[in-house]
């Protein structure tokens, strides 16, 4: 039984923001690259795919297809956007998304424009990320109900009771194994959590072990993250080499 976890407010970090897209809005956070210029974020974010059956809920009523208008507010507390508003140059997500909206996909990296003062990298900084599931502990078995790592589930909660203005959290809160191989957590975050990180601790700083993907429809307070696993990285580096050529 996974324990319910609460919502709390927790001092806005400059990796992790809001995304807003379109008219919709979403969470993302700043990852280590070679180039210094990357966001992870949730593919539904910012690609609806045409079909949608797997996910029915990802169009938000949004067209098919790419996001027309991404932009990057980290640390954003209330009205304040302390760190300014970053520009997103390109997205990436992988083709079973595109395809058919394959719920163990949901994932997407960003390349962020650079700023004046440098890339996003060199101005907020950036969370680690592990590329496996053995991150938080031993590795885990795999399938429905096995127990996965101990995360801190990050976002920008959009949805009632929140208004997507601040950085929340559920700490500490464990997971299990769930519907089509993510993780799944109870916490209180709504929409517009999605694609905030999953973190764990890692060699004194934090790293992203998955990104909030879809509110349980089936199960209250139930948040389900996708691992970042071998596509993640096979992603991850296909974005770091294309933003890196600059």
């Amino acid at each position: 039984m996974l324990e319910a976890a609460p919502s709390v407010d927790m001092d806005a970090l400059p990796t992790v923001g809001q995304l807003l897209v379109d008219d919709a809005s979403c969470s993302a956070a700043v990852v280590a690259s070679s180039s210094g210029r990357l966001a992870v974020t949730a593919a539904h974010c910012v690609y609806v795919p045409a079909a949608t059956e797997r996910m029915p809920d990802v169009a938000y009523g949004r067209d098919p297809g790419w996001a027309d208008e991404v932009v990057f507010i980290p640390a954003r507390s209330g009205d304040d956007a302390p760190h300014e508003v970053w520009g997103v140059e390109r997205m990436w997500v992988d083709r079973a998304w595109q395809s058919n909206a394959s719920p163990e996909v949901d994932v997407a990296f960003l390349e962020l424009r650079d700023m004046s003062a440098g890339t996003a990298q060199e101005v907020l900084g950036a969370l680690g990320m592990r590329f496996d599931d053995s991150a938080g502990g031993e590795r885990q078995p795999t399938g429905e109900g096995m127990a996965g790592p101990t995360v801190d589930v990050l976002g920008y909660p959009s949805a009632a009771p929140f208004d997507g203005t601040r950085l929340r959290s559920c700490d500490q809160v464990s997971t299990d194994q769930g519907w089509a191989g993510l993780l799944e957590a109870r916490c209180g975050l709504t929409r517009g959590a999605s694609g905030g990180p999953w973190v764990v601790p890692d060699r004194g700083w934090w790293s992203v072990v998955a990104v909030t993907s879809y509110l349980s429809w089936d199960r209250s307070g139930m948040l389900g993250g996708v691992r970042l696993g071998a596509v993640a990285e096979r992603l991850w580096r296909a974005a770091d080499e294309a933003a890196g050529q600059q």
